[in-house]
């Protein structure tokens, strides 16, 4: 669009001005070539000050919105229809897969899960639902992923039972990372060694550990007894308790385990070993009709469940 000019202005009479005739034409043009003209500066600013005006009006206006709940509102509806309508569509949830479950039961799994057959996939918190799923007390780690359309996807991964921590007169099961698995008939785990001690699921791992570094007397291992909370007492088949040093125990560990191959010193009727002090190699024989008694109050083992062998194998992970 063009700028206007005297050019085009034609005045044929204007009676309310006092002008006529050609001479009013140009006294007309003449005062519009001295009309005051804008400064340059004046037309950017003027646009700028509408655009801030405009930007201000449209921030006060989602500002009001999302502190009145207006805009939240407005969003959380927007989700909850197409919730709704994924629902709709069959994005509902038809199938759950689990893998890796051995003790943990199916309807363990769902009761954590809170999940119903129909609802919207787009709905599930699985954050929750995996928090819920680490409570279980077999589960040490839990993943769900959706598998569109209709389908979860559980992943689970056991604890391993290492050990049964004897408590009073009865037995919990403890994994190798110090986690108890409570809830559990002991009765099929009664294979395991037994360890006993405040503080004695917390060194499971560090104790088989070290137990494991001697195979030939390992295999004859079956109980841990913490003393002092500074030391182990090991308890042998045949009730043979090794009395290891507060420091340095995989040392004398193995200095039995070097003894008892050149001498088969444990096949003796002998009811302890003192490898406490450094350098030395006490034994202390006896009958081997009181060595079962002196055992009794020390450790007790749970019976072990009919059918099931009283040695075996470790739980698969």
């Amino acid at each position: 669009m063009r700028r206007l000019n005297t050019d085009d202005i034609r005045v044929k009479r204007v009676t309310s001005h006092g002008f006529e005739g050609a001479d009013d034409a140009a006294i007309l043009a003449e005062a519009l070539r001295r009309r005051r003209r804008r400064p340059k500066w004046l037309r950017p600013a003027v646009t700028w000050g509408r655009r801030l005006a405009v930007t201000a009006v449209i921030g006060g206006a989602g500002w009001w919105l999302w502190s009145s709940g207006t805009a939240q509102a407005a969003v959380d509806g927007a989700r909850s229809f197409a919730v709704v309508q994924a629902g709709a569509l069959g994005l509902a949830v038809k199938e759950i897969y689990l893998e890796g479950r051995y003790e943990t039961k199916p309807g363990q799994v769902l009761g954590a899960m809170a999940v119903d057959q129909g609802a919207p996939m787009l709905s599930l918190d699985l954050d929750q639902m995996r928090l819920r799923l680490e409570q279980l007390p077999w589960v040490e780690r839990a993943s769900i992923e959706r598998r569109w359309p209709d389908t979860l996807y559980v992943r689970i991964r056991e604890r391993q039972a290492a050990a049964l921590w004897q408590v009073g007169d009865g037995h919990i099961l403890v994994d190798r990372k110090g986690a108890l698995i409570e809830g559990v008939d002991v009765g099929r785990f009664a294979y395991l060694p037994v360890v006993v001690g405040d503080d004695a699921p917390q060194l499971v791992a560090p104790l088989l550990d070290l137990i494991e570094t001697a195979p030939d007397l390992a295999d004859q291992f079956v109980a841990g007894v913490r003393v002092g909370g500074r030391r182990w007492d090991v308890h042998l088949k045949d009730g043979v308790v090794v009395r290891l040093p507060a420091t340095g125990a995989a040392a004398a560990w193995q200095r039995l385990a070097a003894v008892e191959k050149e001498h088969g010193i444990l096949e003796r009727a002998i009811t302890a070993v003192d490898l406490r002090i450094a350098g030395q190699f006490a034994v202390r024989l006896t009958d081997a009709a009181s060595l079962a008694e002196r055992m009794k109050p020390v450790i007790k083992r749970p019976p072990a469940k009919a059918g099931v062998a009283a040695t075996g194998p470790g739980l698969d992970a």
